[in-house]
């Protein structure tokens, strides 16, 4: 059976989708559907390759679901945009008694961004150590950070980033980098940038949102600035 779940695994991280149906059918033909492993990975093929119904029924058939069964779910809710369901599932699992992981709680973040529900996550965020024991990690500040940009609440989202107990990465510089473009946020965008040119130096599509967001805002000569740099190829920490 153990080979199974591996393969259940390797399917969800490649989302093939066909190949854990075959798994699937090969489970029910020798009677390992009561098998709480089998289930688990099950849920979380299905609910990685963005199957939610099919996630779903085996999720209702797995016996004695657990905190790996809970945060699959709960996960492939959230990740493919179901995020009022996943809040809910999340509140179901609290009332059976189940404490969350550093996992799930990234999920309910993720959950609340692509649900739009600010308050709630910065709730969520807030009381995640004293209420579940989690420290939050990186991955939760990126989540935050990425979250409240999206809501335009830029400078909420600066803040953050600078009380950040953590070195900041290219998810980070790049959320609000989005940020600035979907607000027109030049100052930010500017800022964002510079860092991921450090960051990132190969990587054109910074170079590509810096130009939309002077653009956005008609500051053609920046437009064509940063196009000539991308023409050459090179990068300044700072396009005059």
């Amino acid at each position: 059976m153990q080979h199974m779940d591996s393969l259940l695994n390797a399917c969800a991280n490649l989302s093939a989708y066909e190949q854990g149906k075959q798994m699937h059918a090969h489970i029910l033909k020798f009677g390992f559907l009561s098998d709480v492993f089998a289930g688990n990975s099950l849920v979380n093929m299905y609910a990685k390759c963005g199957s939610i119904e099919e996630a779903s029924c085996a999720f209702s058939e797995v016996p004695h679901r657990g905190l790996v069964s809970w945060s699959a779910m709960i996960g492939g809710l959230a990740q493919h945009g179901h995020g009022q369901k996943a809040l809910q599932l999340f509140d179901e699992m609290l009332e059976d008694g189940v404490t969350p992981n550093h996992v799930t709680l990234v999920s309910v973040l993720y959950a609340c961004n692509h649900a739009g529900l600010v308050s709630e996550a910065k709730r969520y965020f807030k009381t995640m150590k004293k209420s579940y024991g989690v420290e939050p990690t990186q991955e939760h500040y990126a989540c935050m950070i990425d979250l409240l940009g999206r809501a335009g609440k830029l400078n909420e989202a600066t803040d953050l980033v600078d009380k950040m107990p953590f070195e900041t990465n290219s998810s980070v510089w790049g959320a609000l980098l989005g940020a600035a473009r979907i607000h027109k946020d030049v100052e930010l965008g500017q800022r964002a940038a510079n860092m991921l040119f450090t960051l990132e130096p190969e990587k054109s599509g910074t170079r590509v949102l810096l130009a939309n967001i002077y653009a956005s805002v008609g500051s053609w000569e920046d437009v064509a600035k940063v196009r000539r740099l991308m023409k050459d190829g090179k990068v300044k920490r700072n396009p005059e």
